[in-house]
């Protein structure tokens, strides 16, 4: 049975724990829980939500399931 790496969290940290850990092994197993969507959005953006009359959509830059795919692991969100 080979090891495999859960990621609890889904910030910034988290995020570029997977990205650096696929640098290093493209094929061990990753799982990602969270507690949110996990999809990544510019958070400094926020403050201009209600002004400029946007919805979560218009902020999101890569959703769960996108990144899921790209790094190829599990998400629980």
């Amino acid at each position: 049975m080979s090891q495999s790496i859960v990621i609890i969290g889904s910030g910034f940290a988290a995020r570029q724990l997977v990205k650096n850990i696929r640098k290093q092994d493209a094929n061990v197993p990753l799982t990602l829980i969270a507690a949110d969507s996990i999809d990544e959005y510019n958070k400094p953006d926020l403050s201009h939500v209600i002004s400029q009359s946007q919805r979560a959509d218009d902020l999101t830059r890569q959703t769960a399931g996108e990144f899921a795919e790209q790094f190829n692991l599990r998400l629980f969100p």
